[in-house]
């Protein structure tokens, strides 16, 4: 996956909270794949996020608003009580400038929408910093959020994916021969045609240059050595 971190930057410290697993699972291998990064643990409660956060000590939390039963916004508010604040960064779906202002006076650092295209979430968390605030693309721009013209969120779509058939995905969309990828991963050619196919039908794919297009906004190559 291409640099999102500037040269010699620090390794950042992730946690993710986030209630959809397979959501949780695949940021999880998308931020442990990105130079400059690394997830150091995750859940999908305020409850154990709080306690996690207090013993891992992470440099970001990334946190989803809308969780079983509860908002991420609580997380932030039990944060504040115990000490300085990491780096929070919002992930969510929603657009209301409520919603928004809300966040940032909690002292969240960043709203982040699930739609943007994975590269730019991790551009994102590469730029910030303490006391400062991103403004999320939408009020920048003044665009009509994505998800109000009907198209399909890109996090979305990679959380319908196993991290097994998230691995595939990047493998795939290099020039390697199938059997060569099923090598790399130690799966049967047999296998890994089975994951393209749930890959194909999941993600809409007709044609391996949709697939191979998709990973290449999305930072999802990997890396062939």
């Amino acid at each position: 996956m291409p640099s999102s971190a500037s040269p010699g930057a620090v390794n950042q410290r992730v946690y993710l909270l986030e209630d959809h697993e397979m959501f949780r699972l695949g940021l999880q291998s998308i931020i442990d794949g990105a130079e400059g990064f690394s997830v150091v643990g995750g859940s999908d409660s305020v409850m154990k996020a709080s306690a996690d956060i207090h013993k891992c000590k992470p440099d970001i939390v990334l946190c989803d608003l809308q969780l079983r039963g509860e908002s991420g916004l609580r997380l932030i508010q039990t944060l504040r009580k115990m000490g300085p604040l990491p780096l929070i960064a919002v992930l969510t779906s929603h657009d209301d400038p409520r919603l928004v202002a809300q966040c940032k006076k909690e002292g969240a650092n960043a709203f982040i929408r699930k739609d943007q295209p994975v590269m730019e979430v991790l551009e994102q968390l590469g730029r910030l910093e303490p006391g400062g605030w991103i403004q999320p693309a939408f009020q920048r721009q003044g665009d009509v959020p994505k998800s109000a013209k009907g198209k399909r969120s890109e996090f979305a779509a990679l959380s319908a994916l196993s991290p097994r058939e998230l691995d595939c995905l990047k493998w795939l969309a290099t020039d390697l021969k199938e059997e060569e990828v099923a090598e790399r991963l130690h799966i049967s050619v047999h296998t890994l045609k089975n994951h393209r196919k749930s890959i194909y039908k999941k993600l809409g794919f007709e044609t391996k240059v949709a697939l191979v297009r998709f990973c290449e906004v999305n930072g999802l190559r990997a890396s062939i050595s």
